[in-house]
């Protein structure tokens, strides 16, 4: 029983300790109990939106979540140390000797929790010389997780003002005249501007992968609304508008295409594993024409002149495909309206 309780005590302060800095400290990797946290609190969130019709509830997933890492992560190293110094019953001072792990235990929860507050009543201590140093660690423990916690909250929220701040200034691309007329009018600087965010928004999903489970009630201000946006913009640059108008249209196309790519892949891959890898458009289908024809003929009534050069139709239906499934997965798990493309 000794031995039982002081190994789940260093597995369990093991897993929460990973868990920890791979979720704060590392730029592309996410803590397996945080990982797991998220899904569960996720899928709970949309269960009960859709029973009790009520939205609203889905815009709480995140912060609970982040509450829930918070107190996995102090409650998983108070527990792993508790077990551990209930481990060694008879090296706890003011306790009877011929104490059982059981009931030692709660004695030894006491001593985890002054010792990870850093409170050190000296009420109750460690005779031994190895746990004496174990409260130590455990103290310059509890010191790092409320220091990381504190971190890692401030720097979440800034990101998901970003991500706001970014689908709000193109809420109003709704459609491809709308996309149109900001490639006409916002010029290169402008479309700098939507590759960094783009650039910007992927690094920080990969960082702070909570960031997806931000729900925003305001449609216009979500993940959603910037994505569809964004591929509107790439479609005129790449396929649409003469580049008599803007000569680097089609360079700026291709750097969107590549970051709008990136950005879609990393979600899906990370957050739509399941979901529909093939594109409803290939090169030779109908529908290609047709939204060629939409896209240039928007950016002819806007801009007066009509664009000549022969169309890629495999990055046109490649484009359209990821788009549209992306937007559709993500419209489906955040109850958005459809963004048709």
């Amino acid at each position: 029983m000794t031995a039982v309780a002081v190994v789940v005590g260093v597995v369990l302060i093991a897993l929460t300790t990973t868990d920890l800095l791979l979720t704060v400290l590392h730029p592309t990797r996410r803590g397996p109990l945080s990982q797991s946290t998220m899904k569960m609190i996720w899928r709970m969130s949309l269960t009960a939106a859709g029973r009790l019709h009520r939205e609203a509830i889905v815009g709480f997933a995140a912060p609970t979540m982040m509450l829930a890492q918070l107190a996995g992560w102090v409650l998983g190293l108070w527990l792993g140390f508790g077990l551990v110094f209930a481990g060694y019953p008879d090296q706890l001072s003011s306790l009877p000797p011929g104490r059982t792990v059981v009931q030692a235990l709660p004695e030894a929860l006491y001593l985890s929790g002054a010792s990870l507050t850093t409170v050190g009543f000296g009420d109750l201590v460690a005779e031994n010389d190895v746990l004496q140093l174990l409260t130590v660690a455990e103290a310059g423990a509890g010191l790092a997780v409320f220091g990381a916690a504190i971190a890692y909250v401030l720097a979440v929220y800034p990101r998901v003002s970003e991500i706001r701040v970014m689908a709000g200034e193109l809420a109003c691309v709704r459609n491809d005249h709308e996309a149109a007329q900001l490639v006409a009018n916002g010029g290169p600087s402008r479309l700098q501007a939507l590759h960094h965010d783009l650039i910007q928004l992927d690094e920080s999903t990969q960082r702070f992968p909570i960031l997806y489970y931000f729900h925003s009630r305001d449609p216009e201000a979500s993940l959603a609304t910037a994505i569809h946006a964004a591929s509107l913009i790439t479609l005129q640059l790449r396929f649409a508008t003469a580049t008599e108008v803007l000569p680097t249209a089609r360079w700026h196309g291709v750097l969107l295409d590549s970051a709008v790519t990136r950005v879609i892949e990393h979600f899906r891959h990370r957050y739509h594993p399941d979901g529909d890898s093939n594109s409803d458009w290939g090169p030779d289908d109908p529908e290609i024409d047709r939204r060629l024809r939409d896209l240039r003929r928007a950016a002819t009534d806007v801009t007066g002149a009509s664009a000549e050069d022969a169309p890629d139709r495999a990055a046109l239906a490649g484009l359209l495909g990821r788009s549209h499934i992306f937007l559709t997965e993500l419209e489906r798990w955040h109850l958005y309206p459809h963004h048709p493309m």
